[in-house]
């Protein structure tokens, strides 16, 4: 979730050539920083496997847990970032800058358009995966999966709406909670590769160099994730978002013909770096995957969904994300680590969509 106040914006004409050199010089190396970023991330994306219907699948099923290593150890190095700025007198401001931002915009919602909109969202993810009968997914092993990884996911995500419920309701201070909240979410971690390696989940194999692998850790790269936190927040003095970067590139096609006045929602996309600086990531990061898919020779390898269900799904994505105010990056990477008691309401709205939905197209045998 990203809003368009969050990057401070030198407004109205330039008072000269120097000046003006320098403005746009700055502009440009912001965004090349939060291009580079992005392609990191994308490598990071890429080597998780998160994005792939089998993993999204596996998880909502309950059949592996890459998918939320990953997250919960992005989500968890994203909070010891934000802890870091808080804790150094040369960023102490501009964390208190942002998280007043993300928090209070949020705030101004009602939590039940974070239900709803993170419910669509999780039905986007739901959707998303195709179901494949050949016995390995039987009830006797659900139930037994439910019984263990996601029972300790259970009892973590109590343990972790409490620890942000005390910081949002009691107030208390950011960073104990914050290393209490990034400490709860490691030791899950660790007790879901513990019991379910990744290595038994992920095809591994690939050349000689790291870069050439398939797959890496969930671990590594949901710290990889994680970490690039601190690039986007020190460049754009905003945390990592996704949900924007739509509204910013359908604003582009809608403003010029007029079409913004019969939608003046999209207006207020068209311009300026805290609008599309999320384009310039997503566009690294898009590179960034494909580079890593090229390296270990996966390129397309993977088997997708079929093109109207990746519509729409793709379709309640974005709109739910919109609803929401916040996507899984938004609310889940950054709100989470920032400790935001809705974000924490929308993610848990994310994977209840995505859970059901993949449960419902289960029971009618569904194949995508």
């Amino acid at each position: 979730m990203q809003r368009s106040e969050t990057v401070k914006e030198v407004n109205g004409p330039v008072s000269s050539p120097k000046v003006a050199f320098t403005h746009y010089s700055y502009t440009a190396l912001k965004l090349a920083a939060c291009n580079f970023a992005g392609i990191v991330f994308g490598i990071a994306t890429e080597k998780g496997k998160v994005y792939a219907p089998s993993v999204i699948r596996g998880q909502m099923l309950f059949n592996q847990f890459t998918m939320v290593k990953v997250f919960l150890s992005a989500v968890a190095t994203g909070s010891c970032c934000f802890v870091v700025l808080a804790a150094l007198p040369q960023t102490r401001k501009l964390f208190s800058y942002i998280q007043e931002e993300f928090v209070g915009g949020v705030n101004k919602r009602q939590t039940a358009a974070f239900v709803i909109g993170g419910g669509i969202t999780g039905s986007g993810h739901g959707s998303s995966w195709s179901v494949s009968w050949h016995g390995y997914t039987t009830g006797v092993q659900w139930n037994k999966q439910c019984m263990d990884g996601d029972g300790w996911l259970f009892l973590g995500s109590i343990s972790l709406w409490f620890e942000i419920w005390l910081h949002s309701t009691l107030g208390l201070p950011f960073i104990p909670t914050a290393i209490a909240f990034a400490s709860t979410l490691g030791a899950v971690t660790v007790l879901l590769e513990y019991l379910y390696p990744w290595q038994n989940e992920t095809v591994m194999s690939g050349g000689g160099g790291y870069l050439s692998q398939i797959a890496w850790s969930p671990i590594v790269a949901g710290v990889m994730m994680g970490c690039m936190q601190i690039p986007v927040v020190l460049t754009v003095n905003a945390p990592l978002g996704s949900s924007r970067s739509y509204c910013a590139m359908l604003s582009c096609a809608m403003t010029p013909t007029g079409l913004s006045h019969a939608v003046p929602y999209f207006k207020k996309f068209y311009s300026g770096i805290g609008n599309w600086w999320q384009v310039i990531f997503w566009a690294g990061a898009g590179l960034g995957a494909a580079l890593s898919a090229y390296l270990s020779s996966s390129w397309g390898t993977l088997h997708n969904s079929t093109p109207l269900v990746c519509l729409v799904g793709g379709t309640c994505l974005v709109f739910g994300a919109r609803f929401a105010q916040g996507c899984t990056s938004g609310h889940g990477l950054s709100g989470m680590a920032l400790l935001s008691l809705p974000s924490f309401a929308a993610v848990c709205a994310m994977f209840a969509g995505g859970i059901g939905t993949s449960l419902l197209l289960q029971s009618f045998h569904y194949e995508l």
